[in-house]
């Protein structure tokens, strides 16, 4: 990509550069600090003559932000681990998951003890109950 004042521009492949009026968003930006190789000509923080469009997988970010603090007959009961009075002796009945991406990390579906334990950033993960119809099928 190219950068010209406020604009950019890509060249196709003959050769012709190319205006970019919308960029879909899709920049996981936890991804984008581990990526040392991208020489940008331009900062995502910028203020840039294009249409940023989210991409529909960002709620879910926004989602798993959100779900410990929410409560009712239409939520599942979640936790922040740093927020556990104690670890639930029913361990079968939850997930553990990363809050955002961390590198390396994945949900775990059949939660023991010394995963949440193991756990050094309990302010960057929950734990989920599992809904009733994921407790039926075993997954999560």
């Amino acid at each position: 990509m190219i950068k010209e004042g406020k604009q950019l521009f890509y060249t196709n492949s003959a050769g012709e550069k190319k205006r970019i009026r919308r960029i879909y968003n899709r920049v996981i930006f936890d991804e984008l600090d581990l990526r040392k190789d991208l020489n940008l000509d331009f900062s995502f923080e910028e203020e840039l003559d294009v249409e940023w469009a989210g991409h529909p997988n960002w709620y879910t970010r926004i989602s798993k932000f959100i779900l410990p603090y929410l409560h009712g007959p239409y939520f599942i009961e979640t936790k922040l681990l740093s927020e556990l009075e104690s670890i639930p002796e029913d361990l079968e009945n939850y997930v553990l998951k990363p809050l955002f991406f961390i590198f390396r990390c994945r949900v775990i579906f059949h939660v023991k003890r010394e995963d949440v334990e193991a756990i050094t950033e309990k302010d960057l993960y929950i734990l989920q109950k599992k809904s009733s119809l994921c407790s039926r099928c075993k997954i999560a």
